[in-house]
This record gives structure tokens, C-alpha cells and sequence, in this order.
């Protein structure tokens, strides 16, 4: 019975990781233009805010993982964003971990012809 739970887990992390990579390729692709163009108000900071709980809560589901690193840094990034912490390196990197995280996520080629 306990193996049948951890596998009935296990596909409901699997989906929901599906269906996030996109969710916070979402996010980047609002919240990035907006901190380049330093037009940050409080609908962007929601974003962020959204950003940092879904980084959060994929590295909650995935300790351990190899995936834990990059939702790991993505958190990071997201709260140094949130604190107001706009460097350089906190705009640029978002993006291509996004794509990192998305195409991990979804190993499908559609998803991947998306990443780029």
C-alpha cells in the first residue's frame, strides 16, 4: 500500500512540475521587460512574489533532486528581486533558467522548441 501511495505522489509531482515550468516561464517573460525597463510596481511585484512561491514550493517537492538546485537559485534570484535587489545578474539570469527549468521539466521536443 505505501509503495502504491509513493507512486500516486510521485505522478502528481511529476504533472505539477509539468505544469509549472510554464507557469514561471510566464512569469519571467512579464516580470524580466519590466525590471529592464525599471518599471516595477505592484502588479510586477505579485509576480516576483509568485515567482519566489513557485521556485519554493518545486524545492520543497524535489529535495534531494538534481532539480533542486536550479529552483534553488531561481528562489534566490526571485527574493533579492523582491528585496528590490534589480543587479544586472538578477535580470539576466531568470530567463535562461527558466528555459533550464522548463525543459527539464517537460522533455517533450514542443516544450523544448519553446525554451529558446
Amino acid at each position: 500500500m505505501q509503495k502504491f501511495i509513493a507512486e500516486a505522489k510521485s505522478v502528481i509531482h511529476e504533472k505539477r512540475l509539468q505544469r509549472n515550468g510554464p507557469e514561471i516561464a510566464a512569469l519571467i517573460l512579464e516580470i524580466v521587460p519590466a525590471l529592464e525597463e525599471n518599471r516595477v510596481d505592484d502588479e510586477i511585484k505579485a509576480k516576483i512574489t509568485n515567482l519566489t512561491e513557485f521556485a519554493d514550493d518545486v524545492s520543497d517537492r524535489l529535495p534531494n533532486t538534481s532539480f533542486v538546485h536550479s529552483c534553488n537559485v531561481l528562489s534566490s534570484i526571485a527574493a533579492s528581486l523582491h528585496g528590490g535587489n534589480t543587479n544586472d545578474r538578477g535580470i539576466a539570469l531568470p530567463t535562461p533558467l527558466s528555459n533550464a527549468i522548463n525543459i527539464t521539466f517537460n522533455p517533450d521536443p514542443e516544450a523544448t522548441e519553446f525554451a529558446y
